[in-house]
């Protein structure tokens, strides 16, 4: 199973992921103050940008689980054809300097 993440460039297709922490679904994610997603060397920032929504839940193997929703449509420095390995950092009150919540998963501009 292909789990490349598409990003549809000019186009306000969403990518819906769940955040687990060690294989469990996070049942609340409000105490999560920022998320910073490096696309190679593109930047999404929550702070600057609305392209990073983890404000919705969802239900994984019948638990809970916070939903992380990325835009990516209109991000500048995309292009068709791209193929990016990104990043997700996330802030929190206990750790202001960012906890590196995935690497390297695979997205591709369409």
């Amino acid at each position: 199973m292909d789990r490349t993440a598409l990003i549809h460039k000019g186009r306000d297709n969403v990518s819906d992921f769940v955040l687990v922490v060690d294989g469990v679904p996070l049942a609340d994610a409000s105490a999560i103050t920022r998320m910073v997603l490096t696309l190679d060397s593109v930047v999404v920032d929550s702070d600057v940008e609305s392209g990073i929504d983890w404000s919705g839940m969802t239900v994984y193997h019948g638990r809970p689980a916070a939903l992380l929703r990325l835009k990516l449509g209109g991000v500048a420095g995309l292009n068709v054809g791209d193929e990016l390995e990104g990043d997700l950092v996330v802030y929190d009150p206990d750790n202001p300097a960012g906890v590196v919540w995935v690497r390297g998963y695979p997205f591709r501009v369409v």
